[in-house]
Formats: structure tokens, sequence, C-alpha cells
């Protein structure tokens, strides 16, 4: 079977989508079974939903890693038609780089990831381009006005000290 799950919290629905295939390969897929799954959990109620799911559906500008999207987009499109004004955030994994936007008025956010980065090439289609940036993981605060996605360090993410106000510079004589 599939691993989907849902967690109902006061800010709003969290759906956990699989988007594993089944066959070997780093491409999502998103098959019917799944999305009738999906379907029928924004068929209940009318509250803010919140999706996490590894593999995004639409291209990112990175040519080498945009073709491994989900195989099958259709059917997790028709499973979220009619809800996308309840759609507060989709977060992803899957493309190793920090990035958000918003697709169809759909907000996302696209963490990095605990082990490689991807480089921002957006011209080079042959071969996932692997850069040195340090790999790291978000933690998203959400309230019932906010979605804050905080990027954070595995390496560098300790504190390195504490400003006061007696460390401020000095600028113009003016602490």
């Amino acid at each position: 079977g599939y691993v989907q799950s849902i967690l109902e919290t006061p800010q709003g629905r969290m759906l956990f989508l699989d988007t594993k295939p089944d066959e070997p390969g780093h491409h999502g897929a998103y098959c019917r079974e799944r999305a009738a799954w999906l379907s029928s959990k924004l068929g209940v109620g009318n509250g803010p939903v919140f999706l996490f799911m590894h593999h995004p559906w639409f291209a990112f500008g990175i040519p080498s890693v945009d073709v491994l999207l989900l195989r099958e987009p259709e059917h997790f499109l028709q499973a979220i038609h009619g809800h996308e004004h309840r759609i507060r955030q989709v977060f992803f994994g899957h493309f190793h780089r920090p990035v958000g936007g918003v697709w169809r008025s759909i907000p996302f956010t696209a963490a990095q990831a605990t082990v490689h980065q991807i480089a921002l090439d957006m011209a080079n289609p042959v071969g996932v381009p692997v850069s040195g940036e340090e790999p790291g993981y978000r933690v998203a605060l959400i309230s019932q006005d906010t979605v804050v996605s905080h990027v954070c360090s595995l390496i560098r993410g300790e504190v390195a000290y504490r400003m006061s106000d007696e460390d401020q510079p000095e600028v113009g004589g003016q602490p």
C-alpha cells in the first residue's frame, strides 16, 4: 500500500502524500488510487489544508531535475480541483534547493536536502548539477494567520553569539 496520512490541527488539516513510484527511478508518481484517497480527504470539511509531498507536479526551472516530476500529475490535479482555495501551503522535498513561490495561487515551499544540494543551473539539461551548498532543513511555523518557513543549516546552524544593545556598533556617535 501507500503511506499517506492525515493530521488534524487547529491551523488546518495536514495531508501527507506518498509520491514514491512503484518502479525504480527518481521521478514521482501519483496514481488514481492515491488521488482517490486525497480527493476523499479534501471532500471532508471546508477548512484550510496543508499538503506535504516529496515530488512536485510542476517545473522549478532546472532542466536536468525538472524531468523528475510526478509522472501522472493529472490524477493529483484532478484530486485538488475545486479545493485550490483551501490549500494554504504545499511543502516539497526532492529538488534539494530552498525554493518558494506560488503555483496558480497555491503557495509552495521546497526544502534543501540533508545530503547533497542541487546547483542553480538553469541552462544545462544534462546531468544533475550538484553544488557545494550546505545541507539543511526547514522549520515551518504555522498559525491561523501566517506560514513562516525557516531555512536551517546542518553545518552552521548553531548560535554563534547573541547580540545585545551593548554589542551594537556605534554609528555616527549613536549606539
